[in-house]
């Protein structure tokens, strides 16, 4: 059988906020829920997980109805609950990007980053390795 790799672009808005928890190996780990409407207008909910400091990264700024865009990978998580096998899809997150805030419409990183770019600074075109 071949190795498969099956990846997940998302982009829709969280249900709640993250909630954060520990691993019994200490590792942590966000759970979360995109909501996406689609073309047709139907809503379609994906569970999602990030780990480490994505996770913390997520949880610190992006809030309920924050518009996020998710990319991961699709793992089918097993297990066995009351003697019947049970078994959900989830993403696990690669990398992800904000988008709208639940409060407004300016993007997440710009609040945070903004004052740290400069943009009079100009730019070394000897950096540029396709020049």
């Amino acid at each position: 059988m071949a190795n498969g790799y099956a990846q997940a672009i998302v982009i829709g808005n969280l249900t709640n906020n993250i909630e954060l928890t520990t691993t019994k190996s200490g590792k942590i780990v966000g759970k979360f829920t995109v909501a996406v409407n689609d073309y047709r207008g139907a809503v379609h909910f994906f569970d999602c997980e990030a780990w480490e400091q994505k996770a913390e990264v997520l949880e610190k700024y992006a809030k309920k109805g924050s518009e996020l865009t998710i990319i991961g990978i699709l793992e089918q998580q097993k297990w066995e609950k009351d003697g019947s096998k049970r078994s959900k899809v989830v993403i696990s997150v690669r990398d992800f990007r904000f988008g709208k805030s639940a409060k407004d419409d300016t993007p997440v990183e710009e609040h945070e980053v903004l004052e740290q770019v400069d943009v009079d600074k100009p730019i070394d075109l000897s950096e540029i390795p396709f020049n």
